[in-house]
């Protein structure tokens, strides 16, 4: 309709500050703001649409099943991790034998480029460590789905096959590691400072910085005690007489106290003094 000679605002209601408050409190503007993904990219993205392969992996190590025993007395296992170079170590099973356990979480750095975690169970020794069984882990399944559920891995070593091992796997796409990729423990019996700081994980993200902090485990006095040293000594001292019946319990037990309770050693000069024994008889 035309206005003829009226202002073009004529009849036009200009509303107050308080109605426009009020109009934009019942609708509000339909806004949605991209949020910042810690992860890195659009949901832990690369710049190509793919999932990104570098970051931070979490081991939750829990207990293997091994086949064969590798030693004359009851194995101490431990795992060895490594990707790309990158290494770290769980804490030991001390007599876990064939069936240890661990209960422990391991972060290792994930460099670009690299896809596959290696495993390795050792049988610490008071000189070296042995190695008993290995596998070799794809991590496509956590680069793409970041968490991988409690799962056995077939385990090979001088046999097809050695056993297996149950573990979980995290990954952090994006995070860096900023210590020494080490072990840190759910409660067994484990000194941090044997195998240092516990690390700390930074995410990718705007200032300020998020700080992924491990939970640091309650430290625990691990140096046994004289009578926990003498009783293990027993123990070994009989374990040791079951290979060695002829043997008088007195004479290992003194054998071993020589070598400062180290078995192996002691079995060493146990078995020299068999055959010694046995070429005097057969003279």
């Amino acid at each position: 309709m035309s206005r003829g000679g009226l202002a073009p605002d004529f009849l036009t209601i200009t509303p107050t500050p308080q109605q426009l408050q009020q109009q934009h409190a019942a609708y509000p503007p339909q806004h949605h703001p991209q949020q910042f993904n810690p992860y890195g990219g659009a949901g832990g993205m690369d710049g190509s649409g793919g999932p990104l392969r570098w970051g931070v992996l979490n081991v939750f190590l829990r207990d293997a099943v091994l086949v064969k025993s590798y030693s004359l007395l009851k194995m101490d296992p431990f795992v060895q991790l490594q990707i790309a170079g990158r290494s770290a170590r769980s804490a030991t099973a001390t007599k876990g034998d064939k069936n240890p356990r661990w209960n422990q979480t391991v972060s290792l750095t994930v460099p670009n480029g690299h896809s596959h975690l290696v495993l390795t169970i050792m049988d610490e020794g008071m000189t070296s460590d042995k190695a008993i069984a290995h596998c070799t882990i794809n991590l496509e399944e956590a680069f793409t789905q970041r968490n991988v559920p409690t799962r056995p891995y077939d385990l090979q070593g001088k046999n097809p096959s050695e056993g297996s091992i149950q573990l979980d796997l995290t990954f952090l796409p994006g995070a860096i590691l900023q210590a020494n990729p080490v072990v840190y423990s759910s409660g067994d019996l484990f000194d941090p400072a044997d195998y240092g700081s516990v690390p700390t994980i930074i995410m990718p993200q705007q200032p300020p910085p998020m700080m992924y902090q491990p939970q640091q485990p309650m430290r625990y006095n691990t140096q046994p005690s004289p009578q926990q040293d003498d009783a293990q000594r027993n123990q070994q001292a009989l374990e040791l007489r079951t290979m060695f019946p002829n043997l008088d319990l007195e004479v290992i037990r003194s054998i071993l106290d020589s070598n400062n309770g180290n078995a192996d050693t002691t079995l060493t000069t146990l078995l020299e003094m068999n055959e010694a024994h046995v070429d005097e008889s057969s003279t």
